[in-house]
């Protein structure tokens, strides 16, 4: 792991609790700011450099406080920052103002200067309870037709807002900045997909809050009373590694994937799989969002090679961006979609997606003789798939331990190994388990 990473971690967690990959999120979202203007290029398509997170989670989940930290380092990185509740054409694209002046002859002369907004000024905007965006109003169409242009790679027509303001000549608005949006989790996710565009732009980091996890929260925000962070040391190393990135950033790159691309079909192919056994109309919707994360993960492999002071991507990259970055958001967005068809939810499509997560995890993790794994390490990699605490991932293993999908044994020193049942689990998604 690169010492930024390791770094940016540990300090995100005096913030903001169990949210790694928001914290992740977070970081890609600086280093894209930072890269803005680097592409990748697919032919006759480029894809900018940027990340652009919606946080959905559950209040007291620390999505608000986390802000202070990362308002800080865009100020440490002399980008500017502006936060909005509410979004107006005026607010983003600006005014215009009637100012009076002379001609040479000293006649009066009427005339209409453009006050820019902050879509022209801002390197991040970060936008507070943005569940506002995803009702249906004309204001709230036009604001979600501003930011899905403005997500649009940067040097191409499809970045430039056209708009004519009261007066004058219409604009033309070129736009650079990042965006990180937080709210609450929607109710009726699945309808959103369909109707916005706005949603797959967008680096998704979904996540409810489950009672385990506000417990262990509880818990840390106990221990950590009273105490000064202990690693605050920290910040000056974070901020060298940015402005490292940001000054390389300020040079031509061109990034070269060609001894990663059969990485990357696997990895792809992967990403469909995760939704194979759900629902027709469940994998549409979620098909329609792999080729955005596709770009994504492209993206995210770039930042970490830079990380690295290389331009040529490697297999360290893809593994980097897919395994913390893709499909854990990619797992939390298939589990919303499931969770939010059914108006009463009887947990066995969530019990499906896990079980299809954890046997990913657990084909990695088997070389053990008798395909044995340690059910703590199990847990943290599952964890991390599903973009949940250790503890919370290790509660979703015992209850399939529960249900006879998996047997566990003790080997001493309260240490306790799992295996999967493979004619139970091939039961209830057939093929699954060779």
């Amino acid at each position: 792991m690169h010492e930024l990473i390791e770094y940016w971690d540990k300090r995100f967690s005096d913030y903001s609790y169990n949210n790694r990959l928001f914290g992740r999120a977070a970081l890609h979202l600086i280093i894209g700011q930072c890269l803005r203007y680097q592409s990748v290029k697919k032919k006759g398509q480029i894809i900018d450099c940027r990340i652009h997170p919606w946080v959905m989670m559950d209040t007291g989940s620390g999505k608000s406080v986390a802000l202070d930290y990362i308002v800080n380092c865009m100020k440490d990185l002399s980008m500017e920052h502006n936060s909005i509740g509410a979004a107006t054409d005026a607010a983003l694209l600006g005014t215009v103002e009637q100012v009076t002046k002379y001609n040479e002859y000293n006649d009066k002369v009427t005339e209409y200067e453009h006050c820019p907004g902050i879509l022209a000024s801002s390197d991040v905007i970060h936008f507070d309870e943005a569940e506002v965006l995803l009702n249906t109003n004309n204001n709230n169409e036009n604001m979600k037709l501003y930011f899905q242009m403005a997500m649009n790679p940067i040097g191409t027509p499809s970045n430039i807002i056209k708009k004519k303001l009261a007066h004058g000549d219409p604009i033309e608005l070129p736009v650079h900045s990042s965006f990180f949006f937080t709210s609450y989790v929607p109710e009726k996710f699945e309808s959103l997909v369909v109707h916005t565009g706005l949603l797959p732009r967008m680096f998704m980091v979904p996540k409810e809050l489950t009672y385990q996890d506000r417990v262990n929260n509880s818990q840390m925000d106990i221990d950590n009373l009273g105490e000064d962070s202990e690693i605050v040391d920290y910040d000056d190393e974070i901020m060298k590694h940015l402005k490292k990135i940001q000054t390389a950033g300020r040079k031509k790159l061109t990034f070269d994937f060609s001894r990663v691309k059969p990485l990357l079909k696997n990895r792809v192919r992967s990403l469909y799989d995760i939704a194979i056994y759900s629902s027709h109309s469940i994998q549409k919707l979620y098909n329609g969002f792999v080729p955005r994360y596709q770009n994504q993960m492209y993206v995210i492999a770039c930042h970490h090679a830079v990380m690295h002071g290389r331009t040529n991507i490697k297999n360290e990259d893809i593994n980097y961006a897919y395994e913390t970055m893709i499909k854990p958001a990619m797992a939390s967005i298939l589990t919303l979609l499931e969770v939010s068809t059914r108006q009463k939810d009887d947990g066995v499509q969530k019990e499906k997606t896990h079980l299809k997560l954890l046997m990913d995890e657990y084909e990695k993790m088997s070389t053990a003789e008798g395909g044995w794994v340690g059910l703590r390490a199990m847990s943290a990699s599952f964890g991390m798939a599903t973009h949940t605490s250790e503890s919370t991932a290790r509660s979703h293993i015992k209850s399939l331990i529960n249900k006879d999908y998996f047997e566990e044994k003790n080997v001493g020193n309260n240490v306790k190994m799992i295996k999967p049942k493979k004619a139970n689990i091939n039961a209830l998604l057939p093929g699954l388990v060779l």
